[in-house]
């Protein structure tokens, strides 16, 4: 195997052991000289860059126009469908366009017209259409939603109805362009308008006779979607035939006729619904960069022709620019750059080195006090922050691994307490002597997860569920030993079971409602109650116990003592509550309720993880 291996490593060694001024002013000249070496090499092959990026700008912008004019022309088609499928659902129209018996009397024929017309009207203006025709073969009479009705013999030779009624038996739909108005008075020489020929009874088979609907554009709002496209002061936009012939465009007196043969040439050969972009065509002595975009709704072409002149403008513009400012850039540069580099960089890290390194040596009481606005500023106080909170998080996890030994010592000292041991072998040796031996296993089994459990954990964080089984085996132990004096109750949702919990936070709770609640009783029928389920992405907890409850007096000092800041009394729930606040915050602190009828209820809520980094 050849291996290779760089031997020469001095211009690197070089590099590294300069500081940080001395290589950004090396960069600055390196950038400046790959800048006049990318300006050269750009000035040759600049035209084709700007003319390729063009084109591909002048396609998107095409594709726009024809995403936007397909989406008129749908919505069209869907009307019409709707329309066709009107006929036969409802008998007025039936009526009216495909059956000449019963007869229809003039006025009936009358009234159904005009309520038509005003429905065709009110279609017309929500799909933005010009007007809408209806023309019925048995009525034969040509209906429109802007200039009434007429008799087919006085059209019979307007260029819709021939169109209309020649391409019948063939396709359902047909798109006519460089179409003139109707109305005698609308024939404006340049004025046309593109319809949507749509042949009903081919759509609704159930019709008796034929229908033609002609749903009908302003040729002018139909080129407003695709002449509207901003690419240069002199670009031409048309909408071709696959002929060449004009169907719309900004120069209305050449809609209906061809194109001269440079223009269109090898435009739609290829195209085959797709795109097609010249790279250059020459018309009149001019050359255009040509983009022809055909349309999916009408098979008609979107066509751009874009002067290369204009394109190349801003080509020699920049190379001015360039040109004139380049010496002031260059010479002007390293200088700025010197000053900016030593004041704005140089100075504000070595600062914020020096401050580093005081850190490191384990002063957390640093702070650098120097105000700025750029993004210095940012680092400074983000640093002073930082520094802070590294400093409190010290402060709180001292306090709260001080707090955790604490409580598991307690906890620890209750559960090997004498008492509460002897008590119950003491209750293991009578259910023995009862010969109940299932309950002496299953109480020494209990008995011994309990102790295993406490003694092997040494989590700060277990899962809800592993909390809960804890639970149950320390009131299993009291259910046996107090027999019927209490029983007890554990809800917990199946999707909270799976999340973690702060450890020995619930123990403290239940073994309050024991020793404060249950066992004051004056009489049996104690009843002590876990509940834990999901509040959005929270998990809500309450321990509750019908013992006699809490005066309103010594319940405000309990809270008090909650709160409380000194050490002099620090009771269970005081621990617990301040466990709860340092992992969690203090908007997830104890809640206290209680009732000299009803019992008391401890609460609290915790965020729902189920993963947390030690």
């Amino acid at each position: 195997m050849v291996k290779f291996q760089t031997k020469n490593t001095k211009p690197s060694r070089w590099f590294s052991a300069h500081s940080l001024k001395t290589k950004l002013l090396l960069s600055v000249l390196l950038l400046l000289g790959m800048f006049i070496v990318i300006f050269i090499a750009n000035n040759v092959i600049l035209d084709s860059i700007i003319i390729n990026n063009s084109n591909q700008s002048v396609l998107n912008s095409v594709n726009q126009a024809d995403l936007a004019l397909s989406n008129v022309l749908e919505q069209a088609k869907e009307q019409a469908y709707q329309l066709s499928g009107q006929i036969t659902e409802r008998d007025d129209l039936e009526r009216l366009l495909t059956r000449d018996t019963p007869a229809l009397s003039k006025y009936e024929e009358y009234d159904m017209t005009t309520q038509y017309i005003a429905e065709l009207t009110k279609i017309g203006i929500i799909n933005k259409l010009e007007s809408i025709y209806v023309y019925s073969k048995v009525r034969d009479k040509l209906i429109t939603s802007n200039n009434g009705v007429f008799e087919y013999d006085s059209e019979s030779d307007y260029v819709w109805m021939k169109h209309a009624l020649a391409g019948d038996g063939l396709e359902a739909f047909e798109w006519l362009g460089a179409c003139p108005y109707l109305n005698a008075l609308q024939r404006n020489p340049h004025s046309y308008i593109i319809s949507l020929i749509c042949r009903a009874h081919i759509i609704n088979r159930d019709m008796r006779s034929q229908v033609y609907f002609g749903l009908n554009f302003n040729e002018s709002a139909i080129f407003k979607i695709i002449g509207d496209i901003d690419i240069s002061p002199n670009t031409v936009m048309y909408l071709l035939d696959e002929s060449g012939t004009v169907i719309s465009a900004k120069e209305k007196s050449i809609i209906g006729t061809k194109l001269e043969a440079t223009w269109i040439a090898g435009a739609f050969s290829g195209s085959g619904g797709g795109n097609k972009v010249a790279t250059g065509v020459v018309i009149d002595g001019e050359r255009f960069q040509r983009v022809v975009m055909k349309n999916a709704a009408t098979g008609w072409y979107i066509s751009a022709f874009v002067p290369e002149r204009e394109l190349l403008a801003q080509r020699r513009g920049f190379w001015l620019f360039v040109t004139l400012t380049m010496t002031i850039v260059f010479f002007g540069s390293m200088f700025l750059a010197y000053r900016i580099i030593v004041n704005y960089v140089d100075r504000p890290v070595m600062r914020l080195v020096n401050f580093m390194k005081m850190v490191e040596g384990g002063d957390f009481k640093v702070s650098i006090r120097e105000e700025r606005r750029d993004e210095f500023g940012a680092l400074y106080t983000g640093f002073n922050d930082m520094v802070g909170r590294i400093d409190v998080l010290i402060r709180e996890l001292y306090q709260e691994k001080l707090l955790k030994r604490e409580y598991e010592l307690k906890y620890l000292q209750k559960l090997i307490n004498p008492h509460f041991l002897y008590n119950t072998l003491d209750t293991i040796r009578w259910l023995a002597e009862a010969n109940r031996m299932a309950d002496v296993s299953s109480l020494t089994l209990v008995l011994s997860k309990l102790y295993r459990a406490t003694f092997s954990s040494g989590k700060d964080f277990i899962t809800v569920n592993e909390s809960i089984l804890s639970i149950e085996n320390y009131l299993y132990i009291h259910k046996v030993r107090c027999g019927d004096m209490f029983n007890y109750e554990i809800r917990v949702e199946e999707q909270a079971k799976g999340y973690l919990i702060l450890n020995l936070v619930l123990q403290p709770l239940v073994e309050n409602a024991l020793i404060h609640g249950i066992q004051k009783r004056e009489s049996g029928g104690g009843l002590v109650k876990i509940n834990a389920c999901m509040r959005g992405n929270r998990i809500r907890v309450h321990v509750y116990d019908n013992g006699p409850g809490i005066r309103a007096e010594k319940l405000r000092l309990i809270r008090a003592n909650m709160k409380a800041e000194n050490e002099a009394n620090d009771s269970g729930l005081k621990i617990v509550n301040r466990r709860i606040m340092l992992f969690y915050g203090e908007k997830y602190a104890l809640r206290l309720r209680s009732s000299c009828s009803l019992g008391t209820c401890v609460s609290f809520s915790f965020p729902a993880f189920d993963y947390i980094q030690s």
